[in-house]
């Protein structure tokens, strides 16, 4: 995805003198919800653990609907270029599977991972009709991480038990976005968006280690969560005349 977006943010450049809408100097102001799109195909969406040390277990670590949701703020730079920034919650979901392979204990739980981030992209457009406009961007992405979270699920009686506990690599954590999208712009409605994004961090943004208790004998594994996500972007801009 990452390689075909440069494509057309190259063929957006080549084109640009077929544009015709100005938001030189102009900052508008808008609101954004994201659903984060489990999928096969584009982010991280299923990944396995596994202890190999008797007694053993394994399992699946499977990413859910979440969503990113914020303010987000538009300059424009030139005609056909902006700069975008905002603030966003982050709520990512995930459910994660346990599988004692040498007696019939089996599980799962569902945990969230909760993160501020701050992105800052160079968006490119081209004109494709009176009011509409297609644009791709790419940037930057600061995470910020608050907290430790953890989850639990008894398998029966208080001494055989699983949990998990998520803790970030680091609070401030750093990755880069590639958006395309289609917009709708009106002098008295204002802006509106539809589009699509993928978030890659530069590293896990977390290392889960799921425990089995049993008798009050911990066995544990630890997994990074790569936190790689695709969503649908809904945006909408304030009129600014």
């Amino acid at each position: 995805m990452k390689s075909i977006t440069l494509i057309v943010f190259f063929l957006f450049t080549f084109i640009l003198h077929f544009s015709g809408f100005s938001q030189k100097g102009k900052t508008y102001v808008g609101i954004q919800y994201k659903p984060i799109v489990p999928n096969k195909f584009i982010g991280a969406y299923q990944q396995a653990y596994a202890r190999t040390e008797t007694p053993s277990f394994e399992g699946e670590i499977v990413q859910k609907l979440g969503y990113v949701t914020g303010v987000t703020i538009r300059h424009g730079i030139s005609k056909n270029i902006s700069i975008e920034t905002g603030i966003n919650y982050v709520n990512r979901r995930f459910n994660i599977s346990y599988d004692a392979l040498d007696s019939n204990y089996q599980g799962n739980t569902d945990t969230k991972l909760i993160n501020y981030n701050i992105p800052i992209n160079a968006l490119v457009y081209i004109q494709i009709g009176d009011q509409w406009y297609m644009n791709a961007s790419g940037g930057a992405n600061i995470s910020f991480f608050p907290t430790i979270v953890g989850s639990y699920v008894n398998l029966g009686d208080t001494k055989n038990y699983f949990f998990q506990e998520s803790t970030p690599t680091n609070w401030l954590q750093f990755g880069v976005n590639a958006n395309y999208g289609f917009e709708y712009r009106t002098k008295d409605a204002g802006v509106f968006y539809l589009g699509a994004s993928y978030y890659l961090p530069f590293r896990p943004i977390v290392y889960s280690k799921m425990v089995w208790v049993n008798q009050s004998v911990n066995r544990h594994v630890i997994a990074p969560i790569n936190g790689s996500y695709f969503t649908v972007d809904l945006k909408y801009f304030i009129p600014n005349t």
